[in-house]
């Protein structure tokens, strides 16, 4: 799927804009403006938007041309009667920046896989997180004016020898750190040279895996949702539960003082087979050996938030086709009012190839396009920050995440960039995540299966996760193996329900509480996660 553009005039003007099919898949954006000033924008946009004015006159068509060279847009800044064009450009998360001036302003607020500036005399001024991004500017002489960022590096050598820079400033990160993108610039006499720190934009559409860490803390430290679930199958019985309820106008309300447990249970008949049509009292839970009294109820056929997440790291390079073909099964099994979502774990980030949506065949033509990428595998950091994407923010609605991987970490064999979580910290944080987790275990490259003992660890670790979520782990060795494990895990997810109590003892000190659900139905079985921690 190649990447769309199209133009349109505009008040005279010839505004440029453009589709990305995938935020893994660059494009790249050039402009050379001898004169007036470059200002690029990163923003969650799917269009890239370019403003042309002018201090000096009103703009006119033919001030700016645009042209085309495959996935290359070239811009250029060609006023017939000299007058100075100002070019403000906002592009989306992905875009590859380029710009070359004589002596204007070039400007960059954001982060971006690559920019690469060129100015003779020229004003340069970079706004970007520093953690996330690389930096390296080089100048023939000493900029006029320099206002650093924090722990930025400078150096300066006078007698540099011919063609090597006399002024050099690079970022504070180290050669070993993994970051998403690098930032160059040249120039021959600069002006003022500014370079600000800012926190790493909410919207981006992709983390670095080291962002886990502050993820997870979040997760175990934050107190748990104080208010029910939206959806009311009966008002419960007075009773203990009852006396944090109040009725007024026929409305039930909630005490910000008392809180609520989520739980998933599956439950199944002695088949196999989900069993559908389980009303509240048909469930027992036990918290601590003491019952409790079931308050909410979402039956099986509620709809699904459903993530997929794709490991397109190295070691998993031979499975990329039997990975989109999984995920267009999963997709295809979703229910008519499920959403869906797709994630990719590459070059040791977690990128979102699409939001949770039900748009099916736009999600299918995203997860087709995905690119030929490889990179290390932290992948107990992605998996939580798939979590922390979206299925975080509807912790009352139904969840699920599947996770496409052979189920192998580099902190398992010692490779570079491991995941900063340990599995057991990340095992810790599902306790406390409200979504199932499917594992797809797929085979291991060649490479892996000389080494029996890690394809071993990986499995009975993504075995022990998505038993802590309630969910469950599906091996496949082929394309074959999966054909059955689409319906399989449509099936698990309508046997799932989505049920809610008011524990009884409302004491939350942290401590581990052990639940147990069981179903008032002849050979019925359930599974769900077993307890939670207190908070």
């Amino acid at each position: 799927m190649k990447t769309e553009f199209w133009y349109r005039k505009f008040a005279g003007v010839v505004v440029a804009l453009a589709i990305t099919p995938g935020l893994l898949i660059a494009s790249t954006v050039r402009v050379d403006n001898s004169v007036g000033n470059v200002t690029f924008t990163v923003a969650a946009t799917r269009k890239l938007d370019m403003r042309p004015s002018s201090p000096e006159r009103a703009v006119r068509q033919g001030d700016v041309k645009i042209g085309r060279q495959g996935s290359l847009l070239v811009v250029e800044c060609t006023p017939d009667d000299g007058a100075r064009i100002d070019l403000d450009v906002t592009v989306p998360y992905g875009f590859l920046v380029q710009a070359r001036t004589t002596a204007g302003t070039i400007r960059l607020d954001g982060i971006v896989p690559r920019a690469d500036f060129i100015t003779e005399s020229g004003d340069i001024e970079l706004r970007s997180d520093w953690d996330v991004m690389r930096l390296q500017v080089s100048a023939d002489h000493a900029p006029r004016e320099f206002v650093s960022a924090p722990d930025l590096k400078l150096h300066e050598n006078p007698k540099a020898p011919k063609g090597e820079p006399v002024w050099l400033a690079t970022d504070k990160g180290s050669d070993s750190q993994v970051f998403y993108g690098r930032i160059f610039v040249k120039a021959a006499k600069p002006g003022r040279v500014t370079i600000e720190e800012v926190p790493f934009p909410a919207e981006a559409p992709f983390s670095v895996h080291w962002q886990a860490e502050a993820v997870v803390e979040d997760l175990l430290s934050a107190p748990k949702q104080r208010r029910p679930p939206p959806r009311v199958e009966q008002q419960p019985a007075r009773s203990e539960v009852a006396s944090a309820l109040a009725v007024e106008d026929d409305e039930i309300l909630f005490r910000s003082d008392v809180r609520v447990v989520n739980l998933a249970v599956s439950v199944f008949d002695a088949t196999g087979w989900p069993l559908a049509g389980l009303a509240t009292g048909n469930f027992e839970i036990l918290e601590d050996g003491v019952p409790q009294e079931v308050a909410f109820l979402d039956a099986g056929e509620a709809p699904f938030n459903l993530a997929l997440l794709l490991d397109l790291s190295g070691s998993t390079r031979e499975n990329r086709a039997a990975m989109k073909q999984a995920a267009q099964g999963f997709i295809d099994v979703a229910g008519p009012n499920d959403r869906v979502a797709a994630y990719a774990l590459a070059r040791e980030m977690l990128h979102v190839v699409s939001p949770l949506t039900d748009d099916r065949e736009m999600l299918a033509k995203q997860i087709d396009a995905l690119p030929e990428v490889s990179g290390g595998t932290p992948l107990y950091d992605v998996i939580a920050l798939a979590y922390n994407r979206e299925l975080r923010n509807h912790e009352n609605q139904r969840n699920a995440l599947i996770v496409i991987s052979d189920g192998v970490d580099n902190s398992i064999y010692g490779q570079l960039t491991p995941s900063r979580l340990s599995f057991s910290r990340l095992e810790r944080a599902a306790q406390e995540m409200n979504a199932l987790i499917y594992p797809i275990l797929l085979d291991a490259t060649p490479g892996e299966r000389k080494q029996p003992g890690w394809a071993r660890r990986a499995g009975e670790r993504m075995e022990r996760l998505a038993a802590v979520t309630g969910g469950r782990l599906f091996p496949a060795a082929s394309l074959e193996d999966l054909k059955p494990v689409y319906e399989e895990v449509a099936a698990e997810l309508r046997s799932v329900y989505g049920i809610a109590y008011y524990p009884k003892n409302q004491d939350f000190n942290g401590a581990w509480r052990e639940v147990m659900v069981r179903a008032r139905r002849p050979g019925a079985r359930v599974r769900f996660r077993d307890g939670y921690y207190a908070r």
